[in-house]
């Protein structure tokens, strides 16, 4: 298990235990005890302790007191047991059960008296009983104090007066060890006592003033110090143990307080030192109910991690195909684009050979009027006719030429349209099958305009030109020619009335046909600038899904190390050491619940018992 998860687990439980609420009150302001008048200092101690710890009180049957007082070393000079009975009925008798010795109603004149074991009847008339004895029974804690100066350890008279670094440690040694059952297993633990000290330090004597599990509170003029204890509760824990983990302050609970401070002329007023079991016995051990449900809780993680891991393996394989469909793709744009920047080559070859059209009709224009100015003559007209002839075979060879053209660029415009109409009826990409987007629809539906408007343009050239028209233009004038010195008029008459006009049309057309394919010439120039575009950004997007994929495979080496390293130990310690660490706390709070009283107590009576510890002062000398 991880470092991270064994401070967690031994922080929760520690917070657990230190959180719960006291259910008992100190001393009750109408208690009478045979101890001394309280003083400033214990009345000090008192308080800070309940305002540090919160002790509350409880509605129990009988309240129990024990004062232990001590000498400054800690050696138990006399233990005196203080009880409340509570008569919550008003009832006229009480009984109890006591093994105290020399009892005395410490409040009213209500006398008791004695029956078989240990029974005890008090004549209560209505109130509540305060009453104390004595004992000489083995506490169930005991309280040493040892004191150090510079590290060598000297007795209360000896280091009275002294100055140096000092070190007050209070030892608690627990007593009360029982054999319980704890997953499953016999075994001995404590009853787990909280002990919370407390002294005052005279602040002109002591400085720097630390504690190793407690609290230090200054007001300048002195230092009252509270510390906080559970003997026996590392060893019922077992958490080092468990977690194969040396003890340390991460996983241990103290079970011992040490003071240090600077001090001159070492003197210390009386220490308090309050202890019981009802600070872990307020915890609901039904409430450990909950360890199941974190279990349950914890297993979901782990099912969760599982898919999560299963889902990264299969977006890494989707990101794959994705990879190698787009790469398809993108090949195909490649070629999508060379092709276009091919039409816009064989458009701008067709462009300046339909731009020679027009001057070429120009000069059958001008050739027509030559033979008219030299049809008159019998020189002219021969010469007029042998331009005639050259001009009428140069006419025919350049309009069979730009007809055959025409008709090619409709046909393969058409088988161009076909393939288009194809994608955009189909939706699907042809390179890799998948739906076409927005951009790509819109690219094949300008490429299929362009196209049409192309077509357009040369079906109206067609129209303009009338092939058939020319064509028996094109006859007149070679039978024209060929009996030139026959009627020669006729063809003066037909040159001025069927060619000029003829020839003065196509020449209109060849000028719309070079318009019109100029436009064309400059719509497929648009469109090698958006392949351009379009290769470039499917670039930008392949080399995108190729980042995406190489971060998929990070995410599911990741993911796989995650559960290795992670899940798969949690999931181990919830299965194992936390199991038996859950038992371990729940013996360890039945132990504290069955804990509630020192002396005795009547049958079926609800109790509680503190402990207050009183150790002599030491004066300097």
């Amino acid at each position: 298990m991880s470092k991270k998860l064994k401070k967690i687990v031994s922080a929760v439980l520690a917070v657990t235990v230190i959180s719960a609420t006291v259910a008992y009150s100190m001393v009750n302001s109408n208690e009478k005890t045979a101890l001394a008048d309280t003083t400033e200092t214990k009345k000090t101690i008192e308080n800070t302790i309940n305002e540090n710890v919160k002790f509350t009180s409880t509605g129990n049957d009988k309240e129990e007191t024990v004062y232990v007082l001590s000498d400054a070393n800690g050696n138990v000079t006399k233990t005196i047991v203080s009880d409340w009975l509570k008569n919550k009925e008003g009832s006229d008798k009480i009984e109890d059960k006591s093994d105290l010795k020399n009892i005395e109603n410490v409040k009213s004149d209500a006398s008791f008296t004695v029956g078989a074991n240990n029974t005890i009847v008090w004549d209560a008339k209505g109130e509540d009983i305060y009453y104390q004895g004595e004992t000489d029974k083995k506490l169930p804690v005991d309280v040493k104090i040892t004191y150090l100066l510079d590290g060598k350890e000297m007795s209360a008279n000896e280091i009275a007066g002294k100055s140096g670094k000092v070190t007050i440690r209070f030892d608690y040694i627990n007593n009360e060890v029982k054999e319980v059952v704890a997953g499953g297993v016999s075994q001995k633990m404590y009853v787990p006592f909280t002990m919370i000290s407390g002294m005052i330090l005279d602040g002109d004597k002591f400085s720097n003033v630390e504690i190793n599990s407690g609290k230090v509170i200054s007001d300048g003029d002195k230092f009252i110090v509270v510390g906080l204890a559970f003997p026996g509760m590392e060893e019922n824990l077992n958490l080092g143990s468990i977690l194969n983990k040396e003890a340390d302050a991460e996983l241990s609970f103290p079970n011992k307080l040490e003071i240090t401070a600077d001090v001159e002329d070492f003197s210390l007023a009386l220490t308090l030192t309050m202890g019981s079991a009802d600070l872990i016995s307020q915890i609901n051990v039904g409430n450990m109910d909950s360890l199941d449900d974190l279990k349950e809780v914890v297993n979901s993680l782990i099912s969760a991690t599982y898919e999560l891991q299963s889902g990264t393996e299969q977006l890494n394989t989707g990101l794959f195909e994705l990879k190698t469909s787009f790469e398809a793709y993108a090949d195909g744009v490649i070629t999508l684009t060379s092709g276009v920047a091919k039409i816009y080559d064989g458009v701008g070859q067709l462009n300046d050979k339909v731009a020679a059209i027009p001057n070429g009709l120009l000069s059958v224009l001008n050739g027509i009027d030559s033979i008219n100015e030299n049809l008159s003559g019998e020189n002219g007209a021969v010469a007029g006719a042998e331009k005639l002839a050259d001009g009428v075979e140069e006419l025919g060879t350049q309009l069979t030429a730009m007809v055959l053209s025409i008709n090619n660029s409709i046909a393969e415009n058409n088988t161009k349209m076909q393939g288009i109409q194809s994608i955009l009826t189909t939706g699907l990409n042809p390179q890799t099958g998948t739906a076409l987007t927005a951009s790509e629809i819109a690219y094949y539906q300008a490429a299929l305009q362009q196209l049409q408007g192309a077509n357009t343009a040369l079906n109206s050239v067609l129209e303009g030109i009338n092939p058939e028209e020319m064509s028996k233009n094109l006859v007149a004038l070679s039978d024209g020619a060929n009996t030139l010195s026959q009627g020669i008029q006729t063809l003066y008459g037909a040159i001025n009335t069927q060619l000029r006009p003829g020839v003065n049309e196509l020449y209109q057309g060849g000028l719309l046909l070079q318009s019109s394919v100029n436009q064309l010439y400059s719509g497929t120039e648009t469109a090698v600038v958006g392949g351009n575009k379009l290769n470039s950004a499917t670039t930008q997007v392949t080399e995108g899904i190729g980042s995406l994929y190489e971060g998929s495979v990070q995410l599911d080496n990741g993911m796989a190390q995650f559960k290795d390293e992670a899940i798969d130990k949690i999931s181990d310690f919830i299965e194992g050491d936390f199991t038996e660490i859950a038992e371990r706390i729940k013996a360890t709070i039945s132990l504290a619940n069955d804990y509630t009283i020192y002396s005795m107590a009547g049958d079926g009576k609800s109790t509680s018992v503190k402990f207050i510890y009183e150790t002599e002062g030491i004066s300097s000398k």
